[in-house]
């Protein structure tokens, strides 16, 4: 039978430029919004949780709860940063971290720099794919959003490396039960980096804690939750079928896109609007950098 992986995978890839995307339409606070990413998936994961067996290593729950706080900070620096540079600009960013994660492995794993030193030809593939990640960062920057945009971003490529560090240790230590390990860890992930947002929300300057509980605003959050859950399910699907978990990054990586083609025909029927937009050469060029850094690592 023909596997389908790729399927969940663009699946994925579309969640992923809506949950990416949502606030340069819904502009809701940075802090707010993170409330209900968080809170709110764990609400809706809590009849999951009582009805699955919990993972029995306790490591599991130590870099579940250290990534939920990695999320608190990632999730929240980014989705102010897509109010304030659209979510164009901001998700093309996103894929630099990729590299990031290509490095710190090899920080982390000295053989692998010997693998790369005894196999010249796939060094000078992975030198090219960085280069041309180089050249796509320098014409994005020709704009002053994008220079802006990748100043407030940069501390969110490093902690998005270790997040992926942490995502797969944790995975590692709950492989005992697959499906349970899947449903706390987007649970405890959830929880933390909402009561970390809340703490910071209730205890900020002007904040009115009423807003929370606004039903707008309770709607787009459960909007966000959604997405989030979605997004997991598709991408854990995939990863179970696919033969290679690269290629499902690879898919998943091309959500930028996405928001670019949907931006364009938001502004064919509203001729007013007006963001700031990445080049759509630049965007192409760092996303095939960056897939082919993950079919090369």
């Amino acid at each position: 039978m023909l596997s389908l992986w790729w399927l969940s995978a663009l699946a994925c890839s579309f969640v992923c430029g809506i949950y990416n995307g949502i606030n340069q339409v819904y502009k809701m606070p940075g802090l707010l919004i993170m409330i209900y990413r968080g809170l709110l998936v764990g609400v809706m994961l809590l009849p999951f949780v009582m009805t699955h067996r919990p993972v029995e290593n306790i490591w599991f729950y130590v870099f579940c709860i250290a990534q939920g706080l990695a999320i608190a900070f990632n999730d929240y620096r980014f989705f102010r940063a897509t109010k304030a540079f659209g979510a164009e600009v901001s998700t093309s960013l996103h894929p630099l971290a990729i590299g990031v994660v290509f490095v710190l492995w090899l920080v982390i794993t000295p053989s692998q720099i010997v693998y790369f030193f005894e196999h010249p030809l796939r060094l000078l593939a992975v030198v090219a794919c960085l280069s041309g990640v180089t050249v796509a960062i320098l014409k994005m920057c020709r704009a002053r959003a994008g220079k802006k945009a990748l100043q407030y971003l940069g501390p969110v490529l490093f902690t998005l490396a270790i997040g992926d560090v942490l995502n797969k240790k944790a995975m590692e230590y709950g492989a005992e039960n697959l499906t349970s390990a899947i449903i706390y860890y987007m649970f405890i992930t959830g929880i933390v980096c909402g009561l970390c947002n809340l703490w910071i929300f209730l205890h900020k300057r002007g904040s009115e804690p009423k807003t929370i509980f606004k039903p707008l605003n309770l709607y787009h959050g459960a909007v966000v939750a959604l997405a989030v859950i979605l997004l997991m399910v598709f991408k854990n699907s995939a990863m179970y079928s696919t033969p290679n978990p690269a290629y499902v990054s690879a898919v998943i990586l091309l959500y930028p896109l996405w928001i670019i083609w949907a931006n364009g025909l938001y502004l064919r029927w509203h001729h007013s609007a007006s963001y700031p937009r990445a080049g759509l050469s630049s965007v192409l060029l760092l996303l095939a950098s960056v897939i082919g850094l993950i079919f090369l690592h």
